[in-house]
């Protein structure tokens, strides 16, 4: 037999599944996992952000990204595509205002401290069509 043959004859199980890489992958998830985890810490942001689709989706948009893609700046962030986004929303937004005239709307208020004991109150419009947070206000002092 060739050399080319016993090659081929043989069994081995592919690079998807073998024990060895399978074990490598579980590595280098738990390593993302865990600078997710860090970033979360570090910033103060709540758990609960692992189930907000959003979140989700941006993690699958960076995961897919092409490997030569740079990190977002600081200022792109807060000028030009902060702006396109929250256009974005408005334009989503618009079918649920637009029911507001024709099957009304209540005015939802709730009031709660965060996590410096500061009162502030959210305040959301609400009808059959869904809720919408329209803002919320801070009444200290």
């Amino acid at each position: 037999m060739s050399k080319s043959t016993l090659n081929n004859s043989h069994n081995r199980p592919t690079t998807t599944t073998c024990p060895i890489a399978k074990s490598f992958g579980a590595v280098e998830q738990h390593q993302v996992d865990i600078l997710i985890v860090r970033v979360l810490c570090a910033n103060g942001i709540p758990f609960y952000i692992l189930r907000n689709p959003d979140f989700l989706a941006m993690l699958k948009g960076v995961s897919q990204a092409s490997k030569d893609h740079k990190p977002l700046s600081f200022n792109r962030a807060r000028t030009n595509l902060v702006d396109e986004c929250q256009r974005e929303l408005e334009m989503e937004l618009t079918p649920v205002k637009d029911t507001w005239t024709t099957h009304g709307t209540s005015i939802v208020s709730d009031g709660w401290t965060n996590a410096k004991w500061q009162p502030l109150m959210n305040v959301v419009a609400s009808n059959n069509s869904g809720f919408m947070f329209m803002y919320a206000k801070d009444f200290t002092g």
